[in-house]
C-alpha cells in the first residue's frame, strides 16, 4: 500500500486514541476491583502492566501484538456483553457499552486503512 504522509497521520490518531481508551477501561477496571475488593491485587497490577506492554508493542508496529490485543479485545467484549445483559438495567447497559467499544477497537485495529497504512509505516521505523 502507498500510504500518504496524511493518511499515516490519521492512523496515528486513531491507533492513539484506540490504545488510550483500552489503557483507560482497563484502569477502571483495576480500580473498581481495588475498591470493591478493599485491597491490593499484585495480579490485577501485573496484568495492568502486561496490558500497558502490549499496547506499547503496538504502538510501535508489531503484528503479533496487535493479533494478541485483537484476540484479548474480542473475549473481553464477548464476556462484558453477556455480563451486561445477565445484569439488565443501568449497570448492565454500561458494562455492554463497554463490551460493544471493546469489539469496535478490536475491528478497528484491522479493518480502517488508515490504521493500516500507519502500521506499516511504524513497522518500517523499527
Amino acid at each position: 500500500m502507498n500510504a500518504t504522509a496524511e493518511s499515516i497521520r490519521a492512523g496515528f490518531r486513531v491507533v492513539s486514541g484506540l490504545l488510550i481508551l483500552i489503557i483507560g477501561i482497563n484502569l477502571l477496571r483495576v480500580i473498581t476491583n481495588t475498591l470493591r475488593y478493599g485491597g491490593f491485587s499484585f495480579g490485577l497490577l501485573l496484568s495492568f502492566a502486561l496490558l500497558v506492554g502490549l499496547c506499547w508493542a503496538v504502538y510501535n508496529g508489531k503484528i503479533w501484538a496487535r493479533v494478541v490485543l485483537a484476540l484479548l479485545l474480542l473475549l473481553n467484549a464477548v464476556s462484558a456483553l453477556i455480563a451486561g445483559l445477565s445484569f439488565g438495567g443501568g449497570l448492565g447497559a454500561f458494562v455492554a457499552l463497554i463490551g460493544a467499544l471493546q469489539f469496535l477497537s478490536a475491528l478497528s485495529l484491522f479493518v480502517i486503512p488508515q490504521v493500516n497504512a500507519y502500521f506499516e509505516y511504524a513497522a518500517a521505523q523499527s
